[in-house]
């Protein structure tokens, strides 16, 4: 055999599909069954809300998950229009499944393979702890941020921010409070005020406190980081966040005035609201 049949040989064999031994099928990557980019490789996932899409989409990435956590996995929660195991409570053609990590992963990429399923993500258990929430008189009232129907209001709807607080409260964030001035002596708001980066640009100089009785500017702040847990009025969404006062619009502005004001100490402000 000369050298150049040799070397189309093995060309050939590097880019040959892979084969199964016993079936002659072509080998199926072992991936889970992740959720398509494509609304039409996954129609019935991509009817579901946004919010439970996009945890599909988040869950069913099978690298994410430790060794501990794959050990602790006996169902899988799958989406197609094969039945499968039991109904899923609340989602149609959702399917609770039987299956380790292991078998899991084996199946679903077949059966994903195979047009049969969309997607599919390993049930893991978890150690649940209380979430922290804030001991001020007036967060029950705050809808915006816990929203349990008590306006009259639809239940639920709100920033959705409430989850986070018991990892991140905002600390260690600078939020540029661009309005009519603030009230940075208010004893919910003087905690992580930085006196050393707020300005007033009507006045030209730095003590953006409020002038006949504005109070948009001291309401904003409050609403995007008023202390949390103090046992004083509400809470802010980013209860630790420091707060800025740029006080701006008292006063006829330009665009010279507007955005020194947004870019003010802009290498410490991290955001900059201007409501």
């Amino acid at each position: 055999m000369s050298a150049k049949t040799i070397i189309v040989i093995v060309l050939l064999a590097v880019f040959a599909p892979v084969a199964s031994a016993d079936t002659g099928t072509l080998a199926i990557e072992i991936t889970g069954a992740p959720l398509p980019d494509s609304p039409e490789d996954a129609p019935l996932t991509y009817a579901f809300s946004p919010a439970i899409r996009a945890a599909f989409a988040r869950l069913s990435e099978p690298t994410q998950y430790t060794l501990e956590e794959q050990k602790s996995v006996e169902q899988w929660v799958v989406v197609g229009n094969v039945k499968l195991g039991v109904s899923a409570p609340h989602l149609e053609n959702t399917w609770i499944v039987d299956a380790t990590f292991e078998e899991g992963l084996e199946l679903f990429s077949r059966l994903q393979h195979e047009h049969k399923i969309e997607v599919a993500y390993p049930l893991i258990a978890k150690k649940m702890s209380k979430k922290w929430a804030p001991n001020d008189p007036l967060f029950e009232d705050q809808w915006h941020l816990e929203n349990v129907g008590q306006t009259g209001g639809n239940i639920g709807e709100d920033a959705n921010v409430t989850g986070a607080w018991s990892n991140y409260r905002g600390a260690e964030v600078i939020i540029g409070i661009v309005d009519d001035g603030v009230d940075f002596g208010h004893e919910d708001l003087d905690d992580h005020y930085y006196s050393n980066l707020d300005y007033d640009f009507c006045d030209d100089d730095g003590n953006p406190t409020p002038s006949n009785e504005k109070a948009h500017g001291t309401a904003a702040a409050g609403v995007a980081a008023a202390v949390g847990g103090n046992q004083i009025g509400g809470t802010g969404a980013a209860p630790e966040a420091g707060l800025a006062g740029l006080l701006l619009i008292a006063c006829d502005t330009n665009d010279l005035m507007e955005s020194s004001a947004l870019s003010h100490n802009r290498q410490d402000i991290d955001i900059y609201s201007n409501s």
